[in-house]
């Protein structure tokens, strides 16, 4: 197989005429307050996963140490990157997603991190002054780096290491019974998507580097407030909500009448590292 087979698995991950930007600023507000009220903390596992393999140091043992995580989003994994390192920066599309991440890091007394509005698929990194300025580029479930050019992109802005992490499997009992309730299945699942791992890993293996997976498994039980519940799952159904967000709260009601919503929860993480 050749570099055009492999970035074909990554089909289906845009849609034509997609606008990442506005879709992001919109959902910014519901994507961060569903972070908040995950019960699976997959950033800590991440985290002690690429300490325990060298790719990042232990909290306040390092002299300079820099972070890029690309897509970063509201702040999930620089929330726990940035004990580890002097600084981390989130690179973004969307300017309310950073608003976001900014909000919620310094709430929590994190300062030692950088937001910056970029389209990574355009970034010029020369111009950013990214040329080999971090020690360790990270993605996790961004579809801007799911390309040559994206995975390209990472390797030129490392000074050391890179690393991907995207779902491979995922089974949410509680998101099951909402979507047959309301009619709604995916063509394509982002969190059961073994393609996108195949393709970065090829991908960067066909650059000439030496890409290594290892896996991260995740199983417990969740336990929501109706409240809790809706904050979790409206970015899920964001359509639904947008055009009547009260039948959607009766379909939450009339599915859990009874606090709290208790549903299990399973995941598989492929975290894929490679160094420059």
């Amino acid at each position: 197989m050749e570099e055009d087979d492999f970035e074909a698995l990554f089909s289906g991950l845009r849609k034509v005429g997609f606008d990442a930007e506005a879709s992001w600023d919109e959902r910014a507000e519901r994507f961060g307050a569903a972070q908040e009220h995950e019960r699976v903390r997959s950033a800590d596992r991440v985290t002690e996963l690429l300490a325990r393999i060298g790719f990042l140091p232990a909290p306040e043992v390092f002299d300079t140490f820099d972070v890029l995580d690309v897509g970063g989003g509201a702040g999930r994994h620089a929330r726990v990157f940035a004990p580890r390192a002097s600084g981390v920066t989130v690179a973004d599309i969307s300017s309310k997603m950073l608003a976001v991440a900014e909000k919620n890091l310094r709430a929590l007394g994190i300062e030692n991190v950088a937001y910056v509005k970029v389209d990574w698929e355009a970034a010029d990194l020369a111009a950013l002054g990214w040329e080999k300025r971090f020690d360790l580029v990270f993605a996790s479930a961004c579809p801007a780096v799911m390309s040559r050019r994206g995975l390209a992109k990472m390797s030129a802005a490392s000074r050391g290491r890179c690393c991907v992490v995207q779902s491979v499997a995922a089974h949410d009992e509680i998101g099951r019974r909402l979507r047959e309730a309301l009619g709604v299945f995916s063509t394509r699942d982002v969190r059961n998507d073994r393609n996108a791992v195949a393709g970065v890993f090829n991908l960067v293996w066909l650059a000439g580097l030496n890409p290594e997976i290892r896996y991260l498994e995740f199983e417990g039980e969740n336990a929501f407030t109706r409240e809790e519940l809706f904050a979790r799952y409206a970015d899920t159904f964001r359509d639904l909500v947008r055009r009547d967000r009260a039948a959607f709260e009766n379909t939450l009601h009339n599915l859990f009448p009874h606090e709290p919503v208790r549903g299990l929860e399973r995941a598989t993480l492929a975290v894929i590292t490679w160094r420059v």
